[in-house]
């Protein structure tokens, strides 16, 4: 929640926040369930959406483990997707169009790396 209000105040700033939208690390190569705050953050501020899909990182960033390790990552940018005009009863709609576009960006990329 903390985190989530920090991300907040940035937004009202003007800077870019990066959130990823499932709240945590999934233990293999699928896109896990995700959460409401970033959605409602980019809604509420008016803030566009740019995905991205990463790939290749489990071996820098372990889960549960601040430290970083060395890895070579792949990561891809999806187009721009706006919140204008959008409200909180929008949330559902948008988390669905983002994560069809990092799923797309992911399947792109996944077959260049073999660490995951």
């Amino acid at each position: 929640k903390a985190a989530m209000s920090r991300c907040g105040e940035l937004l009202r700033r003007k800077v870019p926040v990066m959130i990823f939208p499932e709240g945590t690390r999934s233990r293999t190569d699928e896109l896990l369930p995700f959460k409401d705050g970033a959605f409602r953050l980019a809604i509420e501020h008016g803030a566009t959406i740019l995905p991205l899909a990463v790939a290749g990182t489990r071996a820098a960033l372990a889960k549960h483990d601040w430290r970083f390790g060395r890895a070579k990552a792949l990561v891809t940018v999806g187009d721009p997707i706006s919140t204008d005009g959008l409200t909180l009863a929008d949330v559902e709609t948008l988390k669905a169009r983002v994560r069809s576009q990092i799923e797309a960006l992911a399947a792109r990329i996944r077959p260049l790396t073999t660490t995951g």
